[in-house]
């Protein structure tokens, strides 16, 4: 019955609203018949409108959770943020009682990602101004250490990460379940995952989706973070939710330094049977890559004189193309020693059994 209530005032407040609830609550039901799904329909029309009364109606008077989730796993807040909310509506929910700061939604966006990649501006300002409010309190214990350091990481507040560094353990994870390592990965800050490291954080921990700190160094192309996420023992073979390991990454990107790093430093030998989303190996990614960028270079286009277009364009592509071959021969090397070492073992074996 409650839940009945809930959803009646959930869907009278989207009708109070500026925006046409009336249409919002008809495509939530010709949509979907997911409740998951209705609501956040329902949710989107109440922040779309722009209105403090719908939204203040649903969470004090209907008993509406300010954490509420939606689609796609998003919190009130993030939903405001993702859908332009009006910048007094999200001040609302910022100082409400219990607003979860450190929500992540399916992939692992917090509420900074909700924003344009790099927007500076008023909203930017308030979360900041928000989350530094919540850093003000000493912590009393921990967990409110730990709790603090992601709000800390979140915004990139050195002196806070260095003051509360000496007050956390090695508990620390975002809901995403990235530990230190992964969140400084992230951020590109090569002199803050060393630090992590030396703390003693797992530098092999897989998140929700199963991705680890050396992946996401990878696919940030650092080269310096790469090596020291190497040397500190980070394992280039996991292979994520959705079959992206480091080494298939680096392929991918035709990024043969980040290649030799991976495969020449590595405590670990390179498994080549690892397949990524696609059912694909190192060889088989390898070889299309190398295609490809073959490809490209072939058809590059020319001017009726004979001078290229695009030169500069054109050598980074050729660059590319380079890149991939030496890829390819590698791996190749490296398929052809591991059918040698395989056809040695197999002999020692027949050695032995006729001994």
């Amino acid at each position: 019955m409650k839940r009945l209530m809930v959803a009646g005032c959930l869907g009278l407040a989207a009708l109070t609203g500026v925006y046409d609830g009336v249409n919002a609550m008809n495509q939530a039901s010709e949509l979907t018949k997911n409740p998951v799904q209705r609501k956040g329909i329902c949710l989107r029309s109440i922040i779309s409108s722009n209105s403090l009364g719908p939204l203040k109606r649903y969470i004090d008077e209907c008993g509406g959770d300010i954490n509420e989730r939606s689609g796609g796993d998003c919190t009130l807040l993030m939903t405001a943020l993702l859908w332009d909310g009006d910048i007094d509506l999200i001040k609302w929910i910022l100082d409400h009682k219990g607003v979860n700061l450190l929500a992540v939604n399916w992939c692992g966006a917090g509420i900074f990602d909700m924003l344009c990649k790099g927007e500076e501006g008023p909203l930017k300002e308030v979360l900041r101004e928000r989350v530094l409010k919540e850093l003000e309190n000493k912590p009393k214990n921990t967990e409110e250490a730990n709790r603090q350091l992601l709000l800390a990481i979140m915004i990139r507040d050195q002196d806070k990460i260095s003051e509360l560094w000496p007050l956390i353990d090695l508990n620390v994870k975002d809901e995403f379940g990235r530990n230190p390592i992964a969140l400084f990965a992230a951020q590109n800050n090569v002199k803050m995952v060393d630090m992590a490291i030396k703390k003693g954080f797992e530098v092999n921990n897989q998140d929700n989706a199963k991705e680890t700190a050396l992946l996401l160094a990878v696919a940030n192309k650092n080269l310096e973070m790469v090596q020291l996420l190497i040397e500190a023992g980070a394992n280039p073979n996991i292979v994520s939710k959705y079959g992206r390991s480091a080494v298939h990454e680096a392929v991918r990107n035709r990024d043969l330094g980040i290649f030799k790093a991976l495969t020449q430093s590595s405590k670990y030998a390179i498994d080549l049977g690892v397949k990524n989303s696609k059912r694909l190996t190192l060889l088989e990614v390898a070889e299309s890559k190398y295609q490809k960028a073959s490809e490209e270079l072939n058809n590059w286009d020319e001017f009726s004189d004979g001078t290229l277009r695009n030169p500069k364009e054109y050598e980074e592509r050729k660059l590319d193309a380079e890149n991939s071959l030496q890829i390819l021969k590698n791996i190749e090397a490296m398929e052809s020693l591991n059918q040698t070492l395989e056809k040695a073992r197999k002999d020692l074996k027949r050695y032995k059994e006729s001994c």
